[in-house]
């Protein structure tokens, strides 16, 4: 089992045969991907996972009679991997690495500024109910 894509190349992304599958040959898409993948990286975003990409495989794919099984896969492996990233992947955003290292966790309890408290990392906290009794 090989690599799906590899994005951590010179080129647009490796293997070629998959980068040829998924999005083909044609030079124009070529440089409107290759400012996408710069564009990404810039603001440390996904290349693979981006609108521009997905609907350029999409596009190939039903532009192709028959489909072709191969691509279809692949096409349905990577939207299940963007499903998990939307769904169910919790990203700490680097300007919170400061309070990581220091074992919390910023967190906002409705209009209480931008970080109504900070819970520990290392043990269970008690978040309390708003109330009358409470902030």
């Amino acid at each position: 089992m090989g690599k799906l894509i590899d994005t951590d190349t010179s080129e647009l992304f490796i293997p070629k045969p998959k980068k040829e599958l998924l999005v083909g040959s044609d030079k124009n898409i070529d440089t409107d991907l290759r400012v996408i993948k710069k564009l990404a990286s810039s603001q440390s975003r996904s290349f693979i996972f981006s609108k521009k990409v997905l609907a350029t495989i999409r596009n190939k794919m039903n532009s192709e009679v028959p489909v072709n099984e191969e691509q279809h896969f692949y096409l349905g492996l990577i939207e299940s991997l963007v499903t998990f990233g939307n769904y169910e992947l919790f990203v700490i955003n680097t300007t919170n690495s400061g309070s990581i290292s220091l074992n919390a966790q910023p967190f906002s309890q409705g209009e209480g500024g931008p970080f109504g408290m900070m819970i520990p990392l290392s043990e269970p906290a008690l978040v309390l109910k708003k109330g009358k009794n409470c902030c």
